[in-house]
C-alpha cells in the first residue's frame, strides 16, 4: 500500500469504527431509554396495584370478616347494623369511606401520574392534596376516637353514617 491508499483505508476504516460505535450507542441508548419506560410504567402499576388493594382494604375491612377488622377481632367486637344485623357492603363502605381518601388520592395519583408530563405536574399538586387530606383524616380519627368515648351510645359520625354500631360477641 501505498502511503495515499494507506490513509484512505486509514480514513474508511475511522469511519466505520466510528459508525460502528455510533450505532451501538444508539442502540444503547433505545434499550436504556425502553428500560426506562417499561420501569416507569412497572412502577406505576405496582402503585396503582398497591394503592387499590390498600383502598379496598380500608373500606372493605368490616366487611370482609363479617363486622370483625383485626383490632375488632381481637377485642372480640364486632360491626352490626343498627338492627343488630350483620353489615352489607355499603355499611362498610360509608364507615370507613373519609379513611380511604388519602388512598383514593395516591390511588389517582398514580394512574394520573403515567401521562408524561402532565401527569408529573398533577402528581405534584395530588400528592401535596394527599398530604394535607392525611392530616385532616388524622384529626378525624382523633375526634371520632374522643367521640366513641364521649358518646352515650359509643357511636363514632362513621356509625351514624353508616347506620352500624359495634357490639360485644
Amino acid at each position: 500500500m501505498t502511503d495515499a491508499e494507506l490513509q484512505k483505508n486509514r480514513f474508511i476504516a475511522l469511519a466505520i469504527d466510528i459508525g460502528a460505535i455510533f450505532t451501538l450507542v444508539i442502540v444503547i441508548v433505545i434499550v436504556g431509554i425502553i428500560g426506562n419506560i417499561i420501569s416507569s410504567i412497572l412502577g406505576s402499576l405496582v402503585q396503582i396495584a398497591g394503592a387499590a388493594i390498600l383502598c379496598g382494604f380500608i373500606l372493605l375491612r368490616d366487611f370482609i370478616v363479617k363486622g370483625n377488622s383485626i383490632g375488632k377481632h381481637l377485642m372480640k367486637i364486632k360491626v352490626v347494623t343498627m338492627a343488630g344485623g350483620p353489615i352489607e357492603l355499603m355499611h362498610s363502605v360509608k364507615r370507613n369511606l373519609v379513611y380511604s381518601l388519602t388512598s383514593l388520592i395516591w390511588l389517582l395519583t398514580s394512574i394520573i401520574t403515567l401521562i408524561p408530563f402532565l401527569g408529573c405536574i398533577a402528581g405534584v399538586i395530588l400528592s401535596l392534596l394527599q398530604f394535607v387530606v392525611g392530616l385532616a383524616v388524622l384529626a378525624f380519627a382523633v375526634w371520632e376516637a374522643i367521640t366513641i368515648t364521649k358518646s352515650p351510645e359509643g357511636l363514632r359520625w362513621s356509625d351514624t353514617f353508616a347506620g352500624t354500631r359495634v357490639v360485644r360477641q
